[in-house]
């Protein structure tokens, strides 16, 4: 009996979970598992897709444009079978046509005997964006290198290894690019 009285106490309503995932800036949504139709939405989700919640409830992802009809089928398929999926980067278009890089984690939960999926959607763009420049900016830093005269040799302080060498190192120090990665022993802290 006692058993039973905390299940009762347990249960809680969509109106209550409203209230909870307002409160986390992780865009969030539940669908069922059969359909793909949302049954909920917080404020993150509408934020990130520039929608009313009326507009993504009773929707599926593929007509919100989140993922194609393949991959929305991928997606549940392995959901299911591995009881959720972590870190799943995709591309959406939200209603302003801003295309978005998103990180999505998928569990399988069951509300009111009803198996759904509970998602969850981290918008990655500028992270993505960083990094995409940083990497550029890398590869400019590293053809600037690749050019100099100047014998240019980049070795990691902690682990002692070679990272980079230009042609003239190379030339001077009779080293091969292939050698990168090789532990230096020789040289002094």
């Amino acid at each position: 009996m006692e058993n039973t009285n905390n299940n009762d106490r347990l249960k809680i309503s969509l109106e209550q979970v409203d209230e909870l995932f307002a409160l986390i800036p992780v865009a969030i949504s539940i669908s069922g598992v059969e359909d793909g139709r949302n049954i909920y939405a917080n404020r993150a989700l509408e934020k990130l897709l520039q929608l009313d919640k009326a507009d993504i409830i009773g929707k599926t992802s593929v007509e919100l444009n989140i993922v194609s009809t393949q991959k929305r089928e991928e997606i549940a398929h392995n959901a299911i079978v591995s009881n959720g999926m972590n870190d799943i980067e995709l591309r959406l278009k939200n209603a302003k046509g801003e295309v978005k890089t998103i990180l999505t984690s998928v569990e399988t939960i069951e509300i009111n005997d009803q198996k759904c999926f509970l998602s969850t959607m981290v918008d990655i763009t500028e992270q993505k964006k960083s990094e995409a420049e940083l990497r550029k900016s890398n590869e400019k830093l590293l053809s600037v290198f690749d050019i100099s005269p100047i014998a240019i040799g980049i070795i990691d302080a902690e682990s002692r290894k070679f990272e980079y060498a230009n042609a003239a190192y190379e030339k001077l120090f009779l080293f091969k690019r292939e050698e990168l990665g090789v532990r230096i022993t020789s040289i002094s802290s």
